[in-house]
């Protein structure tokens, strides 16, 4: 879990350089958004309802979500996904019961499927949306997995749910980067 953690930490870490190094961009972007509600950048027109507040700083929508695709492209980030990969799946499947390994198997194939559907019907090569389709897709199983097992048919444990969704969170985004 700490190795997990620390991957979450350097990819914000990463997200975050970035967005230092746009900070007077950001600031002539945020003038010319107050005096006319509106940004153009490379010919299109983003409105207020596209700006966000990241890390003290306004950007739009879309440059974020540049700055985190690019995060995911860093090869150190890789490298980090792939021994986080390797180490959750030596763990499953050398010290966790039985019940923890159907949840890896699960949360990993759930993402996979949802990945691929998404590579499928997107023509386009939008790796971000589709790796954030896999991710949500097994955070969804987990969570939904739990929250059947409230009703009174199983028992509800919250490792269940991060060992559904941490093996389908690292795989899609192997998957797409």
């Amino acid at each position: 879990m700490k190795l997990i953690f620390t991957l979450i930490c350097l990819i914000a870490s990463a997200v975050h350089a970035n967005d230092i190094e746009y900070r007077y961009y950001d600031d002539i972007l945020m003038d010319q958004f107050l005096s006319n509600k509106t940004i153009t950048i490379n010919g299109h027109s983003y409105s207020d309802t596209e700006f966000a507040r990241l890390a003290g700083i306004d950007i739009q929508e879309a440059e974020y979500l540049e700055k985190l695709d690019m995060a995911f492209k860093n090869d150190m980030t890789k490298s980090l996904v792939n021994l986080a990969l390797v180490s959750t799946f030596v763990h499953t499947f050398t010290n966790a019961p039985e019940d923890k390994r159907k949840h890896v198997l699960a949360g990993t194939l759930i993402s996979v499927g949802a990945t691929k559907l998404c590579q499928y019907l997107i023509e386009e090569d939008d790796s971000l949306i589709c790796a954030l389709t896999g991710i949500g897709a097994s955070v969804l199983a987990g969570i939904g997995k739990e929250l059947y097992d409230s009703t009174g048919r199983g028992n509800v444990d919250v490792m269940d749910a991060v060992y559904t969704f941490v093996p389908g969170t690292l795989i899609s985004i192997k998957l797409n980067y």
